[in-house]
């Protein structure tokens, strides 16, 4: 982790670290590192699908554990890097579909009497396609009232 610290954001060695205490460690600290096998990993990655953990989940432990062992082979700690031959689960591609304009108009209308910024939220976004995030980062300094442009940031 202090190799690549100085890469990755703090929310993402902070994540690493996470999934490494919480369930690389447990798992798989008992087995040697020059005894790890893609069948071990893969049961692993079995296991974290079976406490409900989604795909993507598993393939970001899968990709911390990676990183890892290609260090280790790097240091001459392994021959070769376990975690190129598991399998680690396939994601699946979910169809978004945006709503009608009479369910944008319904979801505005109901939003209007309890929340109206909530409601200009909605309108802001199925104008624009701004993604939540980026609609909760919206300053007035954004808004050029003279050019009538509002600067979306990621």
């Amino acid at each position: 982790m202090a190799d690549i610290e100085p890469t990755r954001s703090a929310y993402t060695v902070k994540e690493h670290r996470r999934c490494i205490e919480h369930d690389i460690k447990p798992a798989l600290e008992p087995v040697r590192l020059d005894k790890l096998t893609a069948r071990q990993l893969d049961g692993f990655y079995h296991d974290l699908l079976a406490r409900g953990l989604s795909p993507s989940s598993v393939r970001r432990f899968h990709s911390v554990l990676h990183a890892a062992l290609d260090r280790a082979v790097k240091w001459g700690m392994v021959p070769v890097n376990p975690a190129d031959r598991p399998t680690p689960p396939g994601l699946t591609r979910t169809t978004v579909s945006a709503p009608d304009v009479t369910e944008v108009q319904r979801l505005i209308a109901a939003a209007e009497e309890p929340s109206p910024i909530l409601a200009l939220a909605i309108i802001l976004g199925a104008v624009t396609g701004a993604r939540r995030g980026e609609l909760c980062a919206l300053r007035w300094s954004d808004v050029n009232w003279q050019r009538r442009v509002l600067t979306i940031r990621p």
